[in-house]
């Protein structure tokens, strides 16, 4: 049995290595959504397609890839795929494509609607669907030789062989005039996705508009770029005045503690860190055992300040709901006083706004920030995606004068190629939630050093890319991350709202766009041309990203 002494830093140690999880992979509906007794008319189990390794080469073998399919409401219409993107998929399978718990599913509404297909579609290197499974007990003992084929641009061919050989598999009660009438040439494919997968739909329809018809791209971050310091820049703005001042102070402060020389103040400050981390509800302080002024200094600063994120580690998902609970503790002093207008740092200084910053931070319910199983295997996946070809580093802006994330994640600017949020191309919805980080990222991205488009909700013609710099796409006001992708009747109306919006602007265009299917000019204007075209999407490898696959992989 483990003592104390090394309990307590190893529970230390799982709530920051959970919180980095979080950073690194999207929020994601868990297995609380899973298979239940409700089943529609779906072929049961998991399906899989052999696939090359290596689309651009030779001899590097096959693997497995899964897929899912619901076909209860097919007579004749499209395939609707819905892309899981950085996870395993088989999770998703319950309430996706069965709609399962009261939960109801974009993709499903559409495939009922246009009595389509449904397919659920996982990711090479995600889930069961990886190379070299045979060959390594984990991808924890993958090297370079193995991980260089997840790249986005052998994933988008995975889709593409997918859907150009797709045939129905045995049991299926579907009867077909050929085995081919469910392709591309001969049925609209129509991929839906949110997060990544929002990123993939847009650009398998750039890439490929012979095999995807159209796509729905929910919160995609298009542009990749290494420093995203926009991620805690979108947050700061969404605060209240009040609760903003005194988080921009009290961030500053500990920098300054824990940068400065003051061995005095820097202990103070980690202990009353370390003390809010493990600390519960309601005062629970069961967790929270005394260690040494040592132990206290030896835990990393650059750990120690992760604390001052918790809460906002659910914000990309739930907005406001869970950050305005912690300034309302904040602002009152844990509810034992009335709230300013000008916030704590005005009328009290520092150290009581750091204080209560602390308490505030020991009452968030840790389970809900950090439980669950996490999915190992999909980190290094997703590590490895993001340090190789899109960055995403979610890191302070030293400059900024509301900076809320602390400057021990500040990297530095790194050179790329990309062209990712102007992208122009045909058939394609974009929809964003106003309070989603990764919106900074997206076409709809209204940050400085973006072309700040704006978009339109009004259905373009077939096949006809926009005008640059104009989209076709929405915003919904108050909204978050995938907000539009599922239904619930406990989710509060605005959410609800955002899913009717986004069904009802995709489902006109689909109107319009899904009788020119096989016209002549099925694929005239997919593609993006002149400056705003996005071959160069990909990002840049870089000395860093090097750096880190090295320390990464070892």
């Amino acid at each position: 049995m483990l003592t104390i002494w090394i309990y307590v830093p190893l529970l230390f140690a799982a709530i920051t290595n959970a919180l980095q999880n979080e950073r690194q992979l999207r929020h994601r509906l868990t297995n609380r959504f899973g298979h239940t007794a409700h089943q529609k008319r779906a072929l049961s189990g998991a399906l899989t397609v052999e696939l090359n390794i290596d689309h651009f080469g030779s001899g590097q073998g096959t693997f497995k890839n899964r897929y899912w399919i619901n076909d209860t409401y097919y007579d004749g219409g499209p395939v609707f795929v819905y892309d899981v993107g950085e996870s395993n998929a088989e999770p998703y399978y319950g309430f996706v494509l069965q709609e399962a718990d009261g939960i109801q599913s974009s993709i499903m509404a559409l495939t009922k609607k246009y009595k389509g297909l449904g397919i659920l579609w996982e990711h090479r290197y995600y889930g069961e669907s990886t190379p070299f499974q045979d060959q390594f007990p984990s991808v924890a003992n993958f090297t370079v030789k193995e991980w260089q084929y997840l790249t986005l641009d052998q994933a988008l061919e995975d889709f593409s062989v997918f859907a150009k050989n797709f045939t129905l598999p045995s049991g299926s009660q579907i009867k077909l005039k050929s085995a081919d009438a469910l392709r591309p040439q001969n049925t609209p494919w129509i991929v839906v996705g949110a997060s990544y997968p929002g990123v993939r739909a847009a650009l398998l329809r750039i890439r490929s508009p012979e095999v995807v018809f159209a796509s729905w791209s929910s919160s995609g971050p298009v542009q990749s770029q290494i420093n995203m310091a926009s991620y805690y820049e979108a947050i700061e703005r969404a605060l209240p005045r009040n609760c903003s001042a005194d988080w921009v102070a009290v961030t500053k402060y500990v920098d300054d503690v824990l940068m400065g020389n003051n061995a005095t103040e820097q202990l103070a400050v980690k202990r009353a860190l370390y003390f809010a981390a493990l600390s519960g509800p309601g005062g629970n302080t069961t967790l929270v055992e005394p260690l040494s002024d040592a132990s206290i200094m030896s835990i990393a600063s650059d750990s120690i300040v992760e604390v001052l994120t918790f809460p906002v580690v659910n914000f990309q998902s739930y907005g406001l709901q869970t950050t305005l609970p912690f300034c309302d503790c904040v602002e009152t002093l844990n509810f034992t006083s009335s709230p300013t207008s000008q916030g704590l740092l005005a009328t009290r200084g520092i150290n009581a706004t750091f204080n209560a910053f602390v308490v505030a931070i020991a009452e968030i319910n840790k389970a809900s920030l950090f439980g669950g199983d996490q999915d190992t295997s999909a980190s290094y996946s997703w590590s490895w995606q993001y340090c190789s070809q899109f960055g995403y580093y979610q890191v302070a802006d030293s400059n900024n004068p509301v900076n809320i994330e602390p400057t021990y994640y500040t990297i530095p600017e790194q050179q790329a190629c990309y062209g990712g949020w102007n992208m122009t191309p045909s058939n394609v919805f974009f929809s964003n939630g106003e309070y989603d980080p990764w919106r900074t990222l997206s076409v709809n991205s209204q940050e400085s050093n973006s072309p700040q488009r704006n978009g339109s909700e009004t259905v373009p013609s077939c096949n006809i890319s926009p005008q640059f710099p104009s989209f076709f796409g929405t915003t919904y006001l108050q909204q978050v991350h995938g907000a539009d992708m599922f239904l619930n009747s406990e989710y509060p109306q605005d959410q609800q709202d955002a899913y009717a919006k986004g069904l009802s602007l995709f489902s006109s265009a689909l109107d319009r766009w899904l009788p020119c299917h096989n016209a002549t000019s099925s694929t005239s204007g997919a593609r993006s041309t002149g400056s705003h075209r996005s071959s160069g999407w990909l990002l840049c490898t870089s000395i860093l990203c090097a750096s880190f696959l090295l320390f990464f992989l070892n």
